[in-house]
């Protein structure tokens, strides 16, 4: 003779298969719709109480020992976790990877435009692979193709370093910030560049006074200058 027990203590595939009857659990932790534990009960008087009170017995926690139910309205319920998973997936960010190509003999400006944009394609929150594009004969000067790719990388970290500065030294009132130019020409020197930022500042809760912004950005540029020998560009 065999026997089929009421009560599967087996997880059941589905979280939809915890609701109501389906709940087969010998004994649950019972919390009801106000939050308040009403202890270890059996399912059957568990969802005799939840039907009681017009609403059902969900299984949120099935691997807890004993497994815990909550009293609710299963349809409301369902209806603001579906909201909350959309409202998740709308403001998920996609990392997607971006590739940056250079070349042996990349000139002034064309580094200039590609280190802006692999620059905001990092702010977005993107990955970034750097490749060497080399051809010909240059196959045979790997070692250059290596530097051009490690001075590319080092400006891109020289940049995200004044990016943090300023950040740091602002961050009660900074908005927004934003690189709009890399340039770089003789007459800023050799082997210097200028680099161009936009700044937005804000104060929630008053108008900042002229006074304060100088403040700010004296600050921010006496940072600059100590820790990378950086001079505002009059």
């Amino acid at each position: 003779m065999a026997f089929i027990s009421r009560f599967d203590n087996r997880k059941p595939k589905q979280p939809d298969d915890l609701v109501n009857e389906r709940v087969r659990f010998k004994e649950v932790l019972v919390i009801d719709q106000n939050g308040d534990q009403l202890g270890v009960k059996s399912s059957r008087e568990a969802l005799d109480i939840a039907y009681d009170a017009n609403l059902d017995l969900v299984c949120v926690a099935p691997n807890a020992k004993p497994p815990v139910c909550r009293i609710m309205d299963f349809g409301k319920y369902r209806f603001e976790q579906q909201k909350k998973a959309r409202e998740m997936k709308k403001n998920s960010k996609v990392v997607t990877l971006k590739e940056t190509q250079l070349s042996v003999t990349i000139d002034t400006h064309d580094k200039n435009v590609k280190l802006k944009r692999t620059l905001k394609w990092l702010e977005e929150g993107n990955k970034v692979k750097v490749a060497i594009r080399f051809r010909g004969r240059q196959l045979a000067h790997v070692d250059l193709g290596k530097k051009v790719i490690d001075d590319f990388v080092e400006e891109c970290a020289e940049v995200g370093q004044i990016e943090k500065i300023i950040s740091k030294k602002a961050k009660k009132i900074l908005e927004s910030i934003k690189l709009f130019d890399i340039y770089r020409d003789e007459k800023i020197g050799i082997g210097k560049k200028s680099v161009a930022y936009s700044l937005i500042f804000r104060d929630k809760k008053k108008t900042l006074s002229d006074s304060e912004i100088t403040s700010v950005m004296d600050g921010i540029v006496a940072e600059l200058e100590k820790t990378l020998g950086a001079t505002l560009r009059k």
